[in-house]
Protein backbone atom coordinates (compact mmCIF):
# COMPACT_ATOMS: atom_id res chain seq x y z
CA UNK A 1 0.00 0.00 0.00
CA UNK A 2 0.90 3.65 -0.63
CA UNK A 3 -0.18 6.58 1.37
CA UNK A 4 -0.50 10.17 0.36
CA UNK A 5 1.41 12.69 2.98
CA UNK A 6 -1.50 14.74 4.68
CA UNK A 7 -0.87 17.70 7.40
CA UNK A 8 -3.15 17.49 9.98
CA UNK A 9 -3.29 19.54 13.26
CA UNK A 10 -4.02 18.14 17.13
CA UNK A 11 -4.38 19.65 19.97
CA UNK A 12 -5.81 19.54 23.53
CA UNK A 13 -9.20 19.68 23.00
CA UNK A 14 -9.04 17.30 19.59
CA UNK A 15 -6.12 14.63 20.77
CA UNK A 16 -7.52 11.89 17.96
CA UNK A 17 -5.93 11.24 14.82
CA UNK A 18 -7.89 10.69 11.51
CA UNK A 19 -8.13 7.46 9.49
CA UNK A 20 -5.29 7.34 6.87
CA UNK A 21 -6.69 5.02 3.81
CA UNK A 22 -4.64 3.91 0.93
CA UNK A 23 -3.97 5.95 -1.95
CA UNK A 24 -2.48 3.42 -4.10
CA UNK A 25 -2.48 -0.37 -4.12
CA UNK A 26 0.25 -2.60 -5.40
CA UNK A 27 -0.46 -4.96 -8.81
CA UNK A 28 1.68 -7.18 -10.15
CA UNK A 29 1.82 -8.96 -13.23
CA UNK A 30 4.56 -11.65 -15.43
CA UNK A 31 5.43 -12.39 -19.13
CA UNK A 32 5.93 -15.27 -20.42
CA UNK A 33 8.23 -15.39 -24.05
CA UNK A 34 8.53 -18.41 -26.14
CA UNK A 35 11.74 -19.89 -25.60
CA UNK A 36 13.90 -20.84 -28.96
CA UNK A 37 17.30 -22.19 -30.13
CA UNK A 38 18.58 -19.32 -32.60
CA UNK A 39 19.72 -16.26 -30.61
CA UNK A 40 18.29 -13.73 -33.26
CA UNK A 41 15.21 -13.46 -30.75
CA UNK A 42 16.85 -11.43 -28.07
CA UNK A 43 14.34 -10.20 -25.17
CA UNK A 44 12.24 -7.14 -26.14
CA UNK A 45 11.84 -3.76 -24.71
CA UNK A 46 8.15 -4.28 -22.89
CA UNK A 47 5.95 -1.41 -21.63
CA UNK A 48 2.62 -2.76 -19.51
CA UNK A 49 0.17 0.15 -19.94
CA UNK A 50 -2.66 0.89 -17.67
CA UNK A 51 -5.65 3.10 -18.69
CA UNK A 52 -8.60 3.96 -16.49
CA UNK A 53 -11.56 2.26 -18.08
CA UNK A 54 -13.38 5.37 -16.97
CA UNK A 55 -10.84 7.42 -19.22
CA UNK A 56 -11.03 5.25 -22.64
CA UNK A 57 -13.21 7.63 -24.38
CA UNK A 58 -12.22 10.68 -22.90
CA UNK A 59 -9.74 12.52 -25.08
CA UNK A 60 -7.07 13.50 -21.87
CA UNK A 61 -7.06 9.89 -21.12
CA UNK A 62 -5.72 8.67 -17.56
CA UNK A 63 -2.31 6.54 -18.38
CA UNK A 64 -0.07 5.34 -16.52
CA UNK A 65 2.94 3.26 -18.19
CA UNK A 66 5.93 0.71 -16.49
CA UNK A 67 8.51 -0.35 -18.14
CA UNK A 68 9.33 -4.24 -17.66
CA UNK A 69 12.38 -4.96 -15.91
CA UNK A 70 11.41 -8.60 -14.62
CA UNK A 71 9.44 -10.86 -16.92
CA UNK A 72 8.29 -12.80 -13.53
CA UNK A 73 6.75 -10.13 -11.20
CA UNK A 74 6.87 -6.50 -12.62
CA UNK A 75 5.39 -4.71 -9.86
CA UNK A 76 3.26 -0.95 -9.83
CA UNK A 77 1.35 1.50 -7.63
CA UNK A 78 -2.23 2.56 -9.15
CA UNK A 79 -5.05 3.92 -7.45
CA UNK A 80 -7.89 2.56 -6.98
CA UNK A 81 -10.06 1.99 -10.46
CA UNK A 82 -11.07 0.11 -12.82
CA UNK A 83 -7.72 -0.52 -15.49
CA UNK A 84 -7.02 -1.91 -19.17
CA UNK A 85 -3.88 -3.02 -19.20
CA UNK A 86 -2.18 -3.97 -22.35
CA UNK A 87 1.75 -4.79 -23.55
CA UNK A 88 3.94 -3.29 -25.66
CA UNK A 89 6.82 -4.48 -27.25
CA UNK A 90 10.01 -3.66 -29.08
CA UNK A 91 10.32 -5.54 -31.88
CA UNK A 92 6.75 -5.68 -32.19
CA UNK A 93 5.30 -9.38 -30.73
CA UNK A 94 1.55 -10.48 -29.91
CA UNK A 95 0.50 -11.23 -26.88
CA UNK A 96 -2.51 -13.26 -25.28
CA UNK A 97 -4.51 -11.96 -24.25
CA UNK A 98 -4.38 -8.80 -25.98
CA UNK A 99 -5.36 -7.07 -23.47
CA UNK A 100 -6.79 -7.67 -19.34
CA UNK A 101 -9.41 -5.70 -17.20
CA UNK A 102 -8.23 -5.25 -13.83
CA UNK A 103 -10.26 -3.70 -10.90
CA UNK A 104 -8.09 -1.98 -8.01
CA UNK A 105 -7.71 -3.38 -5.53
CA UNK A 106 -10.12 -6.14 -5.48
CA UNK A 107 -7.91 -7.53 -8.64
CA UNK A 108 -3.94 -7.32 -8.23
CA UNK A 109 -2.24 -9.80 -10.46
CA UNK A 110 -2.06 -10.74 -14.32
CA UNK A 111 -0.35 -12.47 -16.87
CA UNK A 112 0.76 -12.12 -20.70
CA UNK A 113 1.90 -15.03 -22.55
CA UNK A 114 3.17 -14.76 -25.94
CA UNK A 115 1.25 -15.64 -28.68
CA UNK A 116 2.19 -18.78 -31.30
CA UNK A 117 -0.76 -19.87 -33.00
CA UNK A 118 -1.26 -22.29 -36.28
CA UNK A 119 -1.97 -21.55 -39.92
CA UNK A 120 -4.19 -24.53 -41.16
CA UNK A 121 -6.26 -25.69 -44.26
CA UNK A 122 -7.48 -28.36 -47.13
CA UNK A 123 -6.77 -29.54 -50.09
CA UNK A 124 -9.60 -30.13 -51.87
CA UNK A 125 -9.03 -32.26 -55.61
CA UNK A 126 -11.34 -32.89 -58.51
CA UNK A 127 -9.23 -35.20 -60.28
CA UNK A 128 -9.31 -39.02 -61.07
CA UNK A 129 -9.43 -40.82 -58.03
CA UNK A 130 -6.19 -42.96 -58.57
CA UNK A 131 -4.56 -39.52 -59.75
CA UNK A 132 -5.58 -38.35 -55.59
CA UNK A 133 -4.10 -41.81 -54.90
CA UNK A 134 -0.45 -41.55 -56.58
CA UNK A 135 -0.21 -37.76 -56.56
CA UNK A 136 2.25 -36.10 -53.82
CA UNK A 137 1.78 -32.55 -52.72
CA UNK A 138 3.34 -30.03 -51.04
CA UNK A 139 2.27 -27.28 -48.99
CA UNK A 140 5.16 -24.37 -48.17
CA UNK A 141 4.73 -21.50 -45.97
CA UNK A 142 7.11 -18.37 -45.68
CA UNK A 143 7.63 -15.90 -43.08
CA UNK A 144 7.52 -12.62 -44.90
CA UNK A 145 9.39 -11.06 -42.18
CA UNK A 146 12.35 -13.93 -41.97
CA UNK A 147 12.08 -16.03 -44.91
CA UNK A 148 12.33 -19.31 -43.00
CA UNK A 149 10.06 -21.85 -45.34
CA UNK A 150 8.20 -24.17 -43.92
CA UNK A 151 6.61 -27.78 -45.91
CA UNK A 152 4.44 -30.10 -45.44
CA UNK A 153 3.41 -33.20 -47.56
CA UNK A 154 -0.38 -33.74 -48.33
CA UNK A 155 -2.68 -35.87 -50.28
CA UNK A 156 -5.39 -34.85 -52.76
CA UNK A 157 -8.70 -33.88 -50.24
CA UNK A 158 -6.29 -33.69 -47.17
CA UNK A 159 -5.81 -30.99 -44.55
CA UNK A 160 -2.40 -29.90 -43.37
CA UNK A 161 -1.03 -27.71 -40.59
CA UNK A 162 1.74 -25.25 -39.70
CA UNK A 163 2.05 -24.91 -35.70
CA UNK A 164 3.97 -23.23 -33.15
CA UNK A 165 4.04 -19.81 -35.23
CA UNK A 166 4.86 -16.09 -34.32
CA UNK A 167 2.43 -13.62 -35.06
CA UNK A 168 2.62 -11.92 -38.51
CA UNK A 169 2.60 -12.34 -42.09
CA UNK A 170 3.14 -15.52 -43.86
CA UNK A 171 2.62 -16.96 -47.34
CA UNK A 172 1.41 -20.21 -48.00
CA UNK A 173 1.49 -21.69 -51.55
CA UNK A 174 1.33 -25.23 -53.58
CA UNK A 175 4.48 -26.67 -55.07
CA UNK A 176 4.52 -27.26 -58.39
CA UNK A 177 2.50 -30.33 -59.65
CA UNK A 178 0.44 -31.04 -62.19
CA UNK A 179 -2.29 -29.88 -61.04
CA UNK A 180 -3.17 -25.79 -61.35
CA UNK A 181 -5.07 -24.22 -58.12
CA UNK A 182 -7.88 -21.41 -57.92
CA UNK A 183 -4.98 -19.35 -55.69
CA UNK A 184 -1.97 -21.28 -55.77
CA UNK A 185 -0.43 -18.83 -53.16
CA UNK A 186 -2.31 -16.92 -49.98
CA UNK A 187 -0.78 -14.42 -47.89
CA UNK A 188 -1.84 -14.97 -44.39
CA UNK A 189 -1.49 -12.73 -41.54
CA UNK A 190 -1.65 -14.65 -38.01
CA UNK A 191 -2.38 -11.83 -35.20
CA UNK A 192 -3.83 -12.89 -31.86
CA UNK A 193 -5.76 -16.15 -33.10
CA UNK A 194 -5.24 -19.07 -35.37
CA UNK A 195 -5.88 -19.48 -38.67
CA UNK A 196 -8.27 -22.37 -40.09
CA UNK A 197 -9.26 -21.26 -43.74
CA UNK A 198 -6.50 -21.25 -46.04
CA UNK A 199 -7.95 -23.85 -48.31
CA UNK A 200 -6.47 -24.90 -51.92
CA UNK A 201 -8.91 -25.77 -54.55
CA UNK A 202 -7.94 -27.32 -58.13
CA UNK A 203 -8.95 -25.54 -61.17
CA UNK A 204 -7.62 -27.60 -63.64
CA UNK A 205 -4.29 -29.57 -65.21
CA UNK A 206 -1.37 -28.08 -66.10
CA UNK A 207 0.28 -29.18 -69.11
CA UNK A 208 3.96 -29.20 -70.89
CA UNK A 209 4.15 -28.82 -74.06
CA UNK A 210 7.61 -29.04 -75.77
CA UNK A 211 8.03 -28.18 -79.38
CA UNK A 212 10.87 -27.46 -82.06
CA UNK A 213 9.54 -24.34 -83.52
CA UNK A 214 6.47 -21.66 -82.43
CA UNK A 215 3.12 -23.64 -82.67
CA UNK A 216 -0.42 -23.38 -82.07
CA UNK A 217 -2.35 -26.29 -79.69
CA UNK A 218 -6.21 -26.35 -79.38
CA UNK A 219 -7.61 -27.78 -75.83
CA UNK A 220 -10.50 -29.78 -76.23
CA UNK A 221 -12.65 -30.26 -72.98
CA UNK A 222 -15.72 -32.34 -73.01
CA UNK A 223 -18.91 -30.34 -73.01
CA UNK A 224 -16.93 -27.35 -72.74
CA UNK A 225 -15.54 -24.74 -75.55
CA UNK A 226 -12.11 -25.72 -77.09
CA UNK A 227 -9.42 -23.10 -76.56
CA UNK A 228 -6.75 -22.27 -78.52
CA UNK A 229 -3.08 -21.09 -78.06
CA UNK A 230 0.05 -19.97 -79.49
CA UNK A 231 3.37 -21.30 -77.61
CA UNK A 232 6.86 -21.38 -77.89
CA UNK A 233 9.60 -23.76 -78.19
CA UNK A 234 8.99 -25.13 -74.74
CA UNK A 235 5.44 -23.48 -72.76
CA UNK A 236 3.78 -24.86 -70.14
CA UNK A 237 -0.06 -24.60 -70.47
CA UNK A 238 -2.68 -24.29 -67.80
Amino acid sequence: LQFDKQRITISPGNPALPDFLPARFLVCGSVTLNQRADLTNLTPDLTLIFIDVATLKSAEKNIQTEKVDDLKRTCTFLKMAKYQVTLASKPYKSFSPEKVVINVPTENSFTFQEFTGHISGSVKCTTTEKLKTNLDLLVQLKSKSDSKTQEKAVKCDESYKFSDLEAGDYIVKMSPSPLCWENSALEVPLGTSNVNDAHFKQSGYSVLVTSTHDTKIVIYVENERSEERRVGKECRSR
